[in-house]
Parts: structure tokens; C-alpha cells; sequence
């Protein structure tokens, strides 16, 4: 716990985490280590529990890390949409795929028209 920092703190603390976490990875790449944070400030809760703190925080915890998660499936799926496109595709669609996409993408590469 971090007794007596703001909210701006406790975030330059965790940034200085996540920037020596990935340091040790790319110098160690044999073993890289990930780790997930989540935090609740007590100030932002009328009456709570230490339990309910640590519930907030849990579940802030997840959401990092799915947010994560997304930013770098979405990065991945960019380089791959460039590498098929730089390879002479005519499309590309990452999962998960949305039906509407889908039918834009097939009509655009065969060169028909859309009619619902």
C-alpha cells in the first residue's frame, strides 16, 4: 500500500514499474515477467472497508489488463492487415469478425455491389 500519495502518484509509481518490468524483459527475452496492477483510492469511497478496497481494486486490476490486452491484439492486427495488404491481398479482416465488415470486404474484392 501507498500511504499518503495522491492518485498522480501512485500512477508515476506504477508507470516506474511498468518501465522497469519491460527493461528486464527486453534485456531478459529467455524469461520475460508481466505483472498486473490494480488500485482503488480510499479517498474516492464514502465508508469502505479494507475488503471493498481491495474488491475496487481487483477489478480495476482486470480492466488494465484487458485494456492492455486490446492495444496490443489491436497493434498486432495493424502490422498483419499491412504485411497481407504489402503482399498483394486484396483485404484483410481480423477477428473478431463483424458480419457488416465482412460483407464490405467481400463486395469490395469482387467488385459487386452491396444490396440488402
Amino acid at each position: 500500500m501507498l500511504r499518503g500519495l495522491d492518485e498522480k502518484g501512485v500512477r508515476a509509481c506504477l508507470q516506474s514499474i511498468r518501465e522497469q518490468t519491460a527493461a528486464y524483459s527486453e534485456e531478459h527475452p529467455e524469461m520475460p515477467i508481466s505483472y498486473a496492477v490494480g488500485y482503488a483510492m480510499a479517498q474516492d469511497f464514502e465508508e469502505c472497508t479494507m475488503r471493498d478496497l481491495f474488491r475496487y481494486a481487483d477489478k480495476n486490476m482486470y480492466v488494465d489488463k484487458n485494456r492492455a490486452k486490446m492495444e496490443e491484439t489491436a497493434q498486432a492486427s495493424q502490422e498483419s492487415e499491412k504485411q497481407c495488404l504489402e503482399a498483394g491481398m486484396n483485404g484483410h479482416i481480423a477477428k473478431p469478425v463483424k458480419a457488416k465488415e465482412l460483407i464490405e470486404i467481400i463486395h469490395g474484392a469482387t467488385g459487386t455491389e452491396i444490396t440488402e
